[in-house]
């Protein structure tokens, strides 16, 4: 269990790195649509070539290939390509602040579709979750379309984390989930740019180059570790731990985008952190 833990909270930190990076290589030329396909194309050669060298069998069920390409497509693929989207209308601390309503909607579609219980105590911590989201919000800033395209984001999150729970395929081995994944968003990003023709090619080599990292930390690195920590916690559990992406995404605003450490910002870490406190409480 304290492997799960460690797992999702070293992905939620990667994660909230992300942002950086990702307004870095938009002010080096590149578009929302590029870096979400390069983020997934890289990782899929690099993984094609582990996979070969590691020797793991590439073979799917068809019940496993048909949850990989929806998990896929209406899942990480969407999710990526709609958070990116969002950074253009709104700024990139709200953006990842709405998209963690995702942990809300796990909780939902869980109960759903699933018929698990939402405990008191989940109620709880989720009211000091969305206290602090609120708190990162600041008013006035973007547009409702980009507040509506984060938030959106954080539903197909929520499909992703739950789908792969469910359908047991967070059981299949990490690389090579990882690597349909990737796959199959891909082919879903390619397909959209036959007709959007948005993904930028002229890039200089530094462009190039942290598109390769942010693709080996988040699509790779991040992803399966947080493959691991669903596998041992459960999509519900491990989305509350998730939630140390936008405290994280705040810190690095402050100490590298030169953002100001406002009192709704304190005030909404302060409210995450709480409510992970009272999650993780036995």
């Amino acid at each position: 269990m304290k492997k799960g833990y460690i797992y999702t909270a070293l992905s939620a930190i990667i994660f909230g790195l992300m942002p950086l990076l990702t307004k870095i290589i938009i002010a080096r030329g590149a578009t929302s649509l590029t870096i979400a396909f390069f983020r997934v194309f890289y990782v899929t050669i690099v993984l094609f070539f582990v996979l070969k060298i590691k020797k793991i069998d590439l073979y799917l069920e068809k019940r496993d290939l048909l949850s990989a390409i929806l998990t896929s497509i209406f899942g990480s693929g969407l999710t990526i390509i709609i958070l990116n989207e969002s950074y253009n209308y709104v700024d990139t601390g709200i953006a990842t602040s709405l998209h963690f309503l995702y942990p809300l909607f796990v909780a939902v579609l869980c109960c759903f579709f699933y018929g698990e219980k939402i405990k008191k105590k989940q109620i709880l911590s989720l009211s000091f979750a969305l206290v602090g989201i609120i708190c990162f919000m600041s008013k006035g800033d973007g547009s409702l379309f980009g507040y509506f395209l984060a938030i959106t984001s954080g539903l197909t999150y929520a499909f992703y984390l739950v789908k792969m729970d469910k359908t047991g395929l967070v059981k299949m081995n990490a690389l090579k989930l990882s690597f349909y994944l990737a796959l199959f968003t891909t082919i879903e990003i390619f397909t959209m740019n036959l007709f959007m023709q948005d993904v930028v090619f002229k890039m200089d080599a530094i462009a190039y180059g942290l598109l390769l990292v942010l693709a080996l930390s988040s699509s790779f690195l991040a992803t399966v570790l947080l493959q691991k920590g669903v596998l041992l916690l459960g999509s519900t559990r491990a989305s509350f731990i998730c939630l140390l992406e936008p405290v994280t995404s705040m810190i690095v605003g402050i100490l590298w985008l030169n953002e100001a450490l406002t009192f709704n910002k304190g005030l909404g870490g302060l409210a995450i952190i709480i409510s992970l406190i009272i999650f993780l409480k036995e």
